[in-house]
């Protein structure tokens, strides 16, 4: 049979191609896919199937990394099958944190963690405190909220304050709009109480969104990237997980902004983006004694990250791998924002080494060609979603347009941006019970929107920073889950012969303003991220369809669905 095709003029890598073994048939090497990618497994060892040999072999050869909840066991199995890999393509594995909250029992039970999370900025003391004070009178800040007194219930977490390094406790509030008369019990959480002058500042812990004082969810309090509670926390998770066979560390909610931070009634605190920005409820940094700003912030996270790379190495000797997420809210191409994560850490003046200057190893941006949306509100806090809760959303042509361009711009810059094509959390589990032609087609249509920002590919000798992410694992007609990875991602497009200046994504815009359209050495990638369906775009040449009905029939045009797209090759 691949005579008679190459008889009819087919090149030897279009064959290669059409001779891959299907989907859930994985049986031989089938090299390196042309461009890097990582694996998201957000089940893992949540649905206690342990992980085999030949997952394991499919991971450690094809993906360059991968997320995922691995008990002990089955990281031993990743680990041999990392080892005995023909190529040393794998990196690691990472174990998720949430970098961004803890919950009440975790900052309960230690003082520095109680000072260590978030506050933000409520008002002035009315008059001076001594140690003793029972009554305190506090003048509100603009657009600040009252504070409610404690809960009356012992077992619930109590409403507290902050002056200075001391915490107090509410444990009554006589409301009178602006100016409020506080009763507080000093020295709350094991911290020292200690004389306040007349308009000194007063913080607020900063909360979860759901999980503030008398909110719908359990309390969870939003953290300051600062102080030694946050990082700690973080170099404790990389040492605990590293002992299990991990190479660090999957950090949650880690961006420019603080991440769905709320007031003490459930109300934003959104960062302000420098000092003149009226933003309510400034979260403060007690560090420089001023609000933080989108900037700051991300100094205090270079400065967290710098801490746990230096305290990770002195334990284990090797550098911790760090892939961030979250990306997408505070990545700006023109003025950095997060973007900076990703470079190499400049210190200012006035912080002493030892410091490390080491960048994130990669910094992923979710829901990049679309999302696994919940059908009902349930919040599903003690597990994952069931496949039939969820609903896949496509991306806005808006919000395509943005998230490509994020990606183009890191790829000129060589940085690591790791978009996932979907998300990152449990509720990949829609990827997985998806009918093989649908998810074929999100993946095509998440990988096509990838390669229109890539450059020179991992094959051509290039380091290719940008890496895409995608859901590793199938689940078989017996409900058995399986690692494998789609024969589309080794087709040899070769290198890209259109490069957009800058982040101009519509220089691939096609003449109907609907379509998006790049050449390569060997292929043609088309994309329809709009809701309308698009016929008759021209392709400029003959290719074929390896994905097709049939792989050999040559096309000169191609019509495509809303949110669909087409890989062609050259016959």
């Amino acid at each position: 049979k691949n005579m008679e095709m190459t008889s009819m003029g087919l090149s030897p890598w279009l064959l290669l191609a059409l001779s891959f073994p299907l989907i859930g048939a994985y049986t031989a090497d089938r090299g390196t896919p042309l461009y890097p990618v990582f694996a998201i497994d957000a089940v893992g060892s949540l649905e206690g199937q342990a992980m085999t040999a030949q997952n394991a072999g499919v991971i450690a050869r094809y993906f360059r990394f991968i997320q995922a909840p691995y008990n002990s066991s089955d990281m031993a199995v990743l680990v041999k099958a990392s080892k005995q890999s023909p190529t040393s393509y794998f990196k690691a594995a990472v174990k998720y944190i949430d970098t961004n909250v803890a919950y009440d029992n975790e900052v309960m039970r230690d003082p520095d963690n109680l000072i260590g999370v978030a506050f933000y900025l409520t008002g002035t003391l009315g008059s001076d405190v001594d140690v003793h004070t029972a009554q305190i009178v506090l003048h509100l800040g603009d657009n600040c909220s009252s504070i409610p007194a404690s809960p009356s219930d012992p077992s619930k977490t109590p409403v507290f304050i902050r002056l200075g390094n001391e915490l107090l406790k509410v444990t009554a509030n006589a409301d009178n709009g602006k100016v409020q008369t506080l009763t507080v019990t000093r020295g709350f959480g094991g911290t020292v109480a200690a004389k306040h002058g007349e308009g000194d500042n007063v913080y607020a812990p900063a909360y979860k969104s759901g999980g503030y004082p008398y909110g719908p969810s359990r309390m969870q309090f939003n953290l300051d990237p600062a102080t030694n509670f946050s990082a700690m926390r973080i170099t404790n998770w990389t040492l605990n997980s590293m002992a299990q066979g991990y190479g660090g560390t999957w950090l949650d909610c880690f961006s420019a902004m603080n991440y769905d931070a709320v007031d003490i009634h459930g109300q934003i605190l959104a960062l302000p983006i420098n000092d003149t920005d009226p933003t309510r409820g400034l979260l403060w940094d007690f560090t420089t004694g001023k609000p933080y700003t989108r900037v700051s912030f991300v100094e205090a996270h270079h400065e967290q990250l710098s801490r746990i790379y230096l305290e990770t190495k002195a334990v284990t000797g090797d550098y911790p791998t760090m892939i961030a997420n979250n990306m997408a809210v505070s990545y700006w191409p023109n003025d950095g924002g997060c973007r900076s994560l990703l470079e190499e850490w400049n210190p200012p003046k006035g912080i002493q080494p030892p410091f490390e200057t080491r960048p994130l190893d990669g910094y992923c941006l979710e829901q990049f060609a679309g999302m696994e949306k919940l059908i009902h509100p349930n919040p599903y806090e003690d597990g994952c979603p069931p496949a039939s809760d969820l609903k896949l959303v496509m991306n806005t042509p808006y919000r395509w347009k943005i998230n490509v361009g994020i990606v183009m711009d890191a790829a000129q810059r060589n940085l690591a941006a790791l978009p996932i094509m979907a998300q990152a959390g449990c509720k990949t589990v829609l990827v997985e019970a998806m009918a093989q032609n649908e998810r074929d087609s999100f993946e095509r249509f998440a990988y096509a929107s990838f390669l229109m920002a890539v450059q020179a590919p991992f094959h051509h000798g290039a380091n290719s920073t940008v890496v895409l992410g995608l859901n590793a694992f199938y689940i078989d007609q017996n409900g058995t889950r399986y690692a494998d990875i789609h024969d589309r991602y080794f087709y040899d497009l070769g290198a890209p012969t259109q490069f957009a200046p800058g982040t101009d994504v519509d220089f691939y815009l096609q003449k109907d303003k609907l379509t998006y359209l790049r050449t390569f050495e060997n292929g043609v990638v088309v994309v329809n991220p709009s809701y309308e369906n698009v016929t008759g775009i021209e392709l400029g040449g003959s290719y074929v369809d390896p994905e097709g009905d049939d792989p050999t029939k040559v096309f000169t045009s191609v019509d495509l669905k809303a949110h669909t797209a087409a890989i062609m090759l050259k016959p």
